[in-house]
């Protein structure tokens, strides 16, 4: 009887191999992607309050900007007296209003924005397909991109995630992203995107040179992009 009523094994409670290896493969791969799936809600929630905000010309540059889109769309950089007139008139009407500011005559009498070119190039693909304000989140899509493969390298697993996390939420990035006839934050994207990018370049130092050659390149490449999307005076 004592024999029958004896006490379970010790070992009862212990669990079955079998199903902490089960917990443990669920786990792994939770654990890899979570870096890059915060990542990700931070660069979509950045999106979210940029989209939410109304589109608003606060000083004379955007409308400097914004002419010169409208003019690339055209295929013109410089305008003739007529051309500007019609442009001027056409930009009044829609319902930001302000037609042209801060452009310049030559002596000719052909009409050229006083700000560089550059991010009208870039922008103009964006207008052309109605959606303008996405091309600085575009742009700031590739800056977290290259940021999360440079810092993931440079500072580990989290690193990448940190610094995605900490650029969507710059004062730079929040104040000037919803600005879509602005370059201010396609400018910062370009260099945060050529820093990444350089960051891989130089301590990948398991990959093979030419691969770290052709990133290290697309580096100084978004780098002059940046330099080209400056605004300065052309007057």
């Amino acid at each position: 009887m004592s024999e029958l009523t004896q006490d379970a094994p010790e070992d009862a409670d212990v669990h079955n191999p079998s199903e902490v290896a089960t917990v443990s493969g669920i786990r792994e791969p939770i654990t890899k992607v979570l870096p890059a799936a915060i990542a990700l809600v931070f660069f979509i929630a950045f999106s979210a309050i940029v989209l939410s905000q109304a589109e608003k010309m606060t000083e004379p540059d955007p409308y400097a900007y914004r002419a010169s889109i409208a003019a690339l769309e055209n295929g013109n950089i410089n305008l003739s007296q007529e051309q500007y007139d019609a442009l001027s008139l056409e930009l009044q009407q829609t319902s930001l209003g302000g037609g042209i500011m801060q452009w310049h005559q030559n002596d000719d009498g052909t009409w050229v924005s006083e700000k560089n070119p550059g991010y009208p190039f870039l922008a103009v693909g964006f207008d052309e397909a109605g959606a303008l304000r996405l091309a600085p989140l575009f742009y700031g899509a590739l800056a977290c991109l290259a940021m999360w493969f440079g810092a993931r390298r440079w500072l580990g697993r989290w690193g990448g995630t940190f610094a995605v996390g900490a650029y969507c939420s710059t004062a730079l990035a929040m104040v000037m992203a919803w600005r879509s006839t602005m370059p201010t934050f396609t400018d910062a994207s370009l260099i945060a995107a050529g820093l990444g990018l350089l960051i891989w370049s130089v301590v990948a130092l398991d990959r093979s040179r030419r691969i770290r050659t052709i990133v290290g390149a697309l580096a100084f490449f978004s780098f002059g992009l940046a330099v080209s999307v400056r605004y300065t005076s052309a007057a």
